[in-house]
């Protein structure tokens, strides 16, 4: 089981979504184990869905990129919902809170008049669930047929998300940036549409440096500038745990803070907050909330 997030063995319901600051909101809870790697067939109910004719291509502005620099791997969708991925399934109906938080986040970087779409998923402290909150928000991104996502494991501490997406990978940004590893050995197509993955590597305690650096400003601003389609989402390290956190937050248009129920003092959200460009921080999701609350 990922260690970011929960220890819980069932898939827990989401509850509502709504918008921070001035209070904490309620989101979405998370359950399960890790699964195990995928070999088998793609099963990710996206590849089973009527092919989209030309006309309705051209009505929806759908976007089909072209995998040639990436890495292929294959997932299965039965371990995927292990791992809490659920937004892989689109008829799950606690999914429907991953698409109000991808519409609130659409709402606010376009009041900001944010030219890209660069999102940074954080927590106050290890354990909370932005991982899984990143990756469902990623995989509900790509959901957009007008644009496709890419999400970037940048906890370095802890390399997580290959491992949620359940499949092995020993290389990652860390790889691109430390060791000169092409874009298209680090780069890594999991089989869903729309959705590419940076991901794996030995986890190290580095990150400040890292994070902070110039290599980690021009990859940022490359995978910004190279397809304008494209949402970034990257998995950053807790601000409490990590200060180059804040190096990273700089660099991004957007940031989602998570926040386990139950778990969290208060006082630890309100000083990670705090430490974040206000303007940017677009809201606070609280994780394992039960369904009747």
């Amino acid at each position: 089981m990922p260690n970011d997030d929960t220890d819980a063995l069932k898939l827990i319901g989401l509850a509502g979504l709504k918008a921070w600051p001035r209070s904490l909101c309620r989101k979405q809870g998370g359950a399960g184990e890790r699964g195990d790697d995928g070999a088998a067939a793609v099963s990710v109910p996206v590849l089973k869905e009527r092919p989209m004719t030309p006309v309705g291509q051209a009505r929806t502005g759908w976007i089909s990129p072209v995998y040639e620099a990436c890495r292929p791997v294959k997932v299965e969708l039965p371990a995927l919902l292990k791992n809490r991925c659920i937004a892989a399934d689109a008829s799950i109906p606690e999914v429907e809170s991953f698409r109000v938080l991808r519409n609130l986040v659409a709402q606010y970087l376009e009041q900001q008049g944010c030219a890209s779409r660069t999102l940074m998923v954080t927590s106050a402290l290890p354990r909370e669930g932005k991982t899984t909150t990143a990756v469902n928000l990623a995989l509900t991104l790509a959901r957009d047929l007008s644009q496709t996502a890419l999400l970037v494991d940048c906890d370095f501490m802890q390399q997580q998300v290959h491992s949620m997406l359940c499949y092995q990978s020993d290389v990652g940004l860390l790889d691109y940036l430390l060791y000169g590893t092409p874009f298209q050995e680090i780069a890594v197509w999991p089989g869903i549409e729309r959705l590419t993955v940076i991901s794996g590597g030995k986890p190290t305690h580095c990150c400040r440096e890292i994070l902070s650096s110039r290599g980690m400003r021009e990859v940022l601003t490359e995978m910004r500038e190279r397809y304008r389609e494209r949402s970034l989402v990257l998995d950053a390290p807790p601000v409490l745990s990590c200060a180059d956190t804040m190096a990273l937050a700089r660099l991004v248009d957007g940031i989602v803070v998570v926040v386990r129920e139950g778990k969290t003092a208060r006082g630890d959200v309100v000083k990670a907050v705090e430490m974040l460009p206000k303007e940017k921080v677009i809201g606070i999701v609280l994780n394992k909330v039960p369904k009747h609350a």
